[in-house]
């Protein structure tokens, strides 16, 4: 059987670079907006943002998550290493062209100076023949069906069927790229969806009930698939009345039902299961369970934050609703799901042990200040928006909320930090 570390980690290597790099372009794109003015043309920041964060971070470890997880499932190799290879090297050569042709603008005139809009085709091409390979191999190992929770791989299906849906839209939309809100959630639709099939097939074991509630779990998944061709049509331009508020419904009702399903907000006694758990456990057990619940939290709040912005398109708080939506589902629900899971699979990726309690929870907190204070930043700002050009923009409390996305960076690091540490004490242990 082919060693399932050496497929999955390029992925989990070169993600980490890019939400390394993307955290630092974010960062100083929130810069830019609260005054610092580091950059003229604020508009090229930003696409090299999504570029790093969406094609280089998320698709790239869920996939790489995919060829480690979906195999263990059921037992069965994985894909050969070259295979593993191509993936990556396709994606990665759509990124490395994506940011070198940014158009490049005249500030003054707002005319395009630089373009390579002929071949915008051609630079999206790689990634799409990657991510088909992917989702063809998944298909392959999804028809073995593991023998506990089959529900699961429906979940995982629907995921990467959505992953291949998201880059024909951006096969379709091409040098017409869409910021709305509906275009981010239908990208996070992916993690949002493989993280519900991972979730259903991992909570029993890890928090200790029998199995999640079935029928609510089917519910979820139902209303995943019609949320996914809602938002897939409304991408495409169809007019159809409330197609916006469809989506935005069923995902609510998909996660809704799938925190019942899975006894996330309550509905287990999870105190007995503490009380007789002690030391490495005990607090592997708290570092899952706060980290679940704080996620759905935030996953929750992003959509409620993305229904107001629909319901109310004039409001002064239009701003705060569109980002909350954005970076409260990327940041707070995917951002932290990845820090609880990523310590569980790293013994596997790197064939050595990792001690559980060597992880605090410093990263989760850097990540909750993070979003607290643009919350904040976010609020001044639609109280006195003009174009991102505030009265308050000179203020030296106003200028530190732009410091917060570096949060998200120091995040990143002290769990990179914290990770080699306890692969380090736990080897020492051993030796």
């Amino acid at each position: 059987m082919i060693n399932i570390s050496f497929t999955s980690k390029p992925f989990i290597v070169f993600s980490i670079f890019f939400v390394l790099l993307g955290s630092v372009i974010g960062s100083i794109w929130m810069m830019n907006i609260y005054g610092f003015n580091l950059f003229k043309n604020e508009s090229k920041i930003f696409p090299l943002h999504k570029i790093t964060l969406i094609d280089g971070f998320l698709t790239l470890i869920i996939i790489g998550v995919g060829f480690m997880i979906i195999p263990r499932f059921r037992n069965i190799p994985n894909p050969t290493l070259k295979t593993g290879y191509a993936i990556l090297v396709l994606i990665i050569s759509t990124i490395i062209l994506s940011i070198i042709s940014q158009p490049s603008k005249d500030s003054e005139s707002n005319i395009i100076l630089f373009s390579l809009e002929l071949p915008y085709l051609t630079i999206l091409l790689p990634k799409f023949i990657g991510v088909s390979i992917f989702v063809v191999k998944i298909i392959l190992m999804l028809r073995i069906k593991p023998k506990l929770l089959v529900l699961s791989d429906y979940f995982i299906f629907i995921a990467i069927l959505i992953l291949f849906l998201q880059n024909i839209i951006d096969l379709y939309l091409q040098d017409k790229i869409s910021y709305s809100i509906i275009y981010f959630q239908f990208w996070f639709l992916f993690p949002i969806i493989m993280i519900f099939g991972i979730e259903y097939k991992t909570m029993p074991s890890f928090l200790g009930y029998i199995r999640p509630r079935k029928k609510t779990a089917v519910l979820s998944l139902l209303s995943s698939i019609i949320g996914a061709t809602s938002g897939f049509l409304y991408l495409l331009g169809m007019e159809f009345v409330y197609l916006e508020y469809l989506f935005e419904t069923t995902l609510v009702f998909s996660s809704t039902t799938f925190i019942i399903s899975n006894f996330i907000f309550g509905g287990f006694d999870f105190g007995k299961i503490i009380q007789f758990t002690k030391n490495e456990n005990r607090l592997r057990y708290l570092y899952i369970q706060l980290h679940i619940v704080i996620s759905f939290l935030f996953l929750l709040s992003g959509i409620v934050s993305s229904i107001c912005y629909y319901i109310f398109p004039n409001s002064d708080l239009i701003f705060l609703f569109y980002d909350m939506s954005i970076h409260f589902i990327s940041i707070g629900f995917i951002g932290i799901t990845i820090l609880l899971y990523l310590p569980l699979m790293l013994p596997p990726i790197l064939g050595k042990m990792i001690q559980i309690s060597y992880f605090s929870f410093i990263p989760l907190c850097f990540v909750i200040t993070s979003l607290v204070l643009r919350v904040v930043g976010d609020l001044l700002i639609s109280i006195k928006y003009v174009s991102f050009k505030t009265e308050i923009q000179n203020d030296v409390m106003f200028s530190l909320f732009g410091f917060s996305g570096w949060l998200i960076v120091f995040a990143v690091i002290s769990f990179l930090l914290i990770t080699r540490k306890s692969i380090i004490n736990s080897t020492s242990k051993d030796g």
